[in-house]
């Protein structure tokens, strides 16, 4: 079998070759709906479950399923156009989940579709075991509960404005976490339900105390989904699914739709239990891959719930972003400009709301003075002060494509070198993970020896979710890389700091109006423009007056830089809680929330928003 190799191939247009990839599986799997439109089974489901909802379920499960081929197609176009000795039969799609569908969408003629005997049957004993062992390790009961079981249904349709959480980023309010938005947002602590999917994710942020403990210690209920059982009771699928059970199918393309179709209502059929159970009618989950976020929405939505989203990851104007396929009925951005990015590229999001971005670094980060503590006393002597960004990396020697290693040695040994030869610049290293350090050796080697010889350099031990404004202070200029819009550094620059990054994707394509103002300013496609600017400014900064500036454009960064922004989102829950009490409908309980937020923070926060009858005429 061929290897295809990303290494550091690019499009026509020098940019990263990987977002090629995610094009042509967005235009695929669209193609790919279009046919799953005109199936009897399709419509269907439409009986029962909004078309928005069904179009995005299986538009996300063809592009997540198409991707990995994806990524190998535009690797094999690259190399044939560019005469390359590396050119397969066929790729491997044995893990595609219906090969007929495949056959009328695959796109590239050229190049044809494997299908192993012998990869089949490992594929088909690897998902039995999977299954099983889902099965048996869910229902297998590791730890007692810290609530009530509740297998049985009480009182339905209970509108206690209830708030579900999946636990996905932590309880450490000091770093990012779940209920960032809770301190100062009136919510009674006793109305959160905090849901874990699995042992490891409880206890993945766990130190010297753990999650069970710290919420226990705030009243927050805690759910174990693994010890948890939805009753044995008739649902609201039951007769769509009598009559999706009744379809004859007539090829392997109704097969698999009659399969994904009976999965699509059975599964949300269990979190409409789940929700109803606990008198959930308000959920967030930061889960941005997978198909259980669509099942969770359109449970929600059975119960007249709702679901809230935020920005994370500052998005990329590019086509084929996950921003596509976010279903929150509210959506949080920081600010104009990813305001316009996301309704650009989701048209499915009725409510966006400006509340600037939403972890306090007004909060005791003690563990990240720590990490730094003698380090302050030795940079203060020094006249440049310096934090680092890194990103993912990889040798990029498959069809996954990151940042190579080799460039991101590069791009540190350039800043150590700098850093070496003058005694007065000092530096802070804040790795994306620990581990992505310790994979460079060379560099590894090189920090500690410098930590050792100068006290300049500080290395950010334990960087996971800590975030990286907590460490600017002192700081003169903030350096970065990335494959993607970074968000590191704009989560820097929203609290005032200059930054620059050296933009080894090239955006240029994809992000021209930024790069119109920010190139060699703020944006440097070339690592030794950068450096030589870096230079220039550490000598004389009136020599580079733009360097790293951002000032002009903070606005459209975050609208407000008071590091209010979680109070706010918790804010507007407890007013979405207080619409549930009232007994208002989803709707006009957003309605009810969108109209208090606007008076009190403006009506310009208020970016889009759903219509709804507290309005009408």
């Amino acid at each position: 079998m061929v290897n295809l190799q990303y290494l550091d191939k690019r499009d026509n247009r020098g940019v990263m070759l990987r977002y090629s990839a995610h094009e042509l599986a967005f235009d695929v799997s669209s193609t790919a709906l279009d046919l799953i439109r005109d199936n009897e089974i399709y419509f269907i489901l439409l009986r029962k479950i909004p078309q928005k909802y069904v179009d995005l379920y299986y538009h996300k499960m063809i592009y997540e399923a198409f991707l990995p081929l994806a990524h190998q197609l535009v690797i094999y176009e690259h190399d044939k156009n560019h005469n390359l000795n590396n050119h397969p039969r066929a790729i491997d799609a044995n893990d595609f989940p219906c090969k007929s569908l495949l056959y009328e969408i695959w796109p590239v003629k050229s190049v044809g579709v494997s299908n192993s005997f012998s990869r089949q049957v490992k594929h088909y004993v690897k998902e039995k075991i999977k299954q099983y062992l889902k099965k048996n390790y869910l229902s297998y009961v590791l730890f007692k509960s810290t609530i009530n079981r509740l297998d049985v249904i009480g009182e339905p349709n209970l509108r206690l404005g209830n708030i579900a959480v999946n636990y996905q980023e932590g309880f450490n309010t000091t770093n990012r976490s779940d209920i960032f938005w809770l301190q100062n947002s009136g919510i009674d602590s006793k109305s959160i339900f905090i849901y874990y999917e699995n042992p490891y994710a409880m206890t993945q942020f766990d130190e010297e105390q753990s999650a069970q403990e710290f919420f226990d210690m705030k009243g927050i209920n805690q759910v174990r989904l693994w010890e948890w059982n939805a009753p044995n009771k008739n649902t609201l699928y039951d007769s769509i699914l009598n009559i999706i059970k009744s379809v004859e199918p007539s090829n392997d393309i109704d097969n698999w739709l009659k399969k994904t179709a009976l999965q699509l209502c059975n599964r949300s059929s269990n979190w409409s239990w789940f929700f109803e159970v606990h008198n959930i009618n308000i959920h967030l989950d930061v889960t941005e891959s997978g198909l259980e976020t669509v099942y969770k929405q359109i449970a929600l939505h059975d119960r007249d719930g709702l679901s809230i989203g935020r920005t994370r990851s500052y998005p990329v104007k590019r086509v084929g972003t996950p921003y596509y396929y976010f279903l929150n009925d509210i959506f949080f951005v920081w600010g104009n400009d990813v305001a316009e990015r996301v309704k650009n590229q989701n048209p499915f999001l009725d409510n966006v709301i400006i509340s600037g971005f939403p972890y306090n670094s007004n909060l005791d980060d003690s563990n990240c003075k720590n990490d730094t503590i003698d380090f302050k006393t030795k940079s203060k002597q020094t006249r440049f002060n310096l934090l680092l960004l890194d990103t993912n990396h990889s040798p990029n020697d498959g069809p996954h494509q990151l940042i190579p290693s080799t460039e991101m040695v590069s791009f540190y040994q350039a800043i150590l070198d700098w850093v070496s030869e003058n005694e007065d610049i000092s530096l802070v290293i804040k790795p994306k993970k620990g581990y992505l350090v310790d994979s460079l050796p060379i560099i590894k080697n090189q920090i500690i020896e410098l930590e050792r010889q100068t006290e300049r350099i500080v290395l950010i031990k334990k960087p996971w979710q800590k975030m990286p404004k907590s460490y600017l202070d002192g700081i003169d200029m903030v350096i970065g890389i990335a494959a993607f819009f970074p968000s590191a550094i704009i989560e820097c620059v929203i609290q005032g700091a200059r930054a620059v990054f050296y933009d080894f994707a090239n955006l240029r394509f994809h992000e021209a109006d930024f790069y119109q103002w920010a190139e060699n300013k703020v944006v440097f496609p070339d690592l030794g423009k950068m450096i030589t600017a870096l230079k220039s400014y550490k000598n004389d900064p009136l020599s580079q007056p733009e360097l790293g500036n951002w000032s002009k454009r903070l606005d459209e960064l975050d609208s407000f830089r008071d590091d209010r922004g979680g109070e706010r989102i918790g804010t507007y829950m407890r007013l979405l809680q207080d619409g549930f009490k009232e007994d208002l409908h989803r709707d006009d309980a957003i309605a009810h929330a969108n109209g208090l937020y606007a008076e009190a923070w403006g009506a310009d926060k208020i970016v889009r928003a759903k219509k709804s009858r507290l309005y009408e005429s």
